[in-house]
């Protein structure tokens, strides 16, 4: 999607990226998390296709330094079973990609090479508005950047 790991952006060039590679407009919010900033991009239309399926936004979260960290491909259903179903598409593509995936309970496998990790996981939670939704997500991550992150955030006792 244009928008990779380590590099340094903002709000507007992920914009700018989103709608380049895809040739939809997005539209952005942003959201303050301790040191870092999550980018929520929200294409308008009909959902983003990305990595063999469709999403209904994409998140990008920032370190301090407006280092790209973590990258995840987000779609809300109404049902968990909706969630499942795109979990369990997503794990085989993956699987077919990377081969075998480390699972981490039922919910959630990834696959690492100890620099970036990609993976899968689903959800019930709740959506901004407070409506109960679940979700589906594929996510990339920069470990290094996000242990710092981590460790940068964590409250003094």
């Amino acid at each position: 999607m244009g928008i990779e790991l380590g590099s340094t952006t903002d709000c507007t060039a992920i914009e700018s990226t989103f709608s380049k590679e895809t040739g939809k407009l997005f539209f952005s919010q942003k959201e303050k998390i301790g040191t870092s900033s999550v980018i929520r991009a929200f294409p308008l239309g009909l959902d983003v296709y990305y990595g063999g399926d469709s999403w209904t936004y994409i998140d990008v979260q920032l370190d301090g330094d407006s280092k790209v960290f973590y990258i995840a491909f987000v779609s809300s259903y109404e049902s968990l079973d909706k969630a499942k179903e795109k979990f369990d598409a997503m794990s085989e593509q993956l699987h077919q990609k990377y081969g075998k995936g480390n699972n981490n309970g039922e919910q959630l496998i990834f696959w690492t090479d100890n620099t970036n990790s990609v993976g899968v996981y689903y959800e019930e939670s709740s959506a901004i508005n407070g409506n109960d939704r679940c979700f589906c997500t594929m996510y990339y991550t920069n470990i290094a950047l996000s242990d710092a992150f981590e460790e940068s955030n964590v409250p003094d006792i």
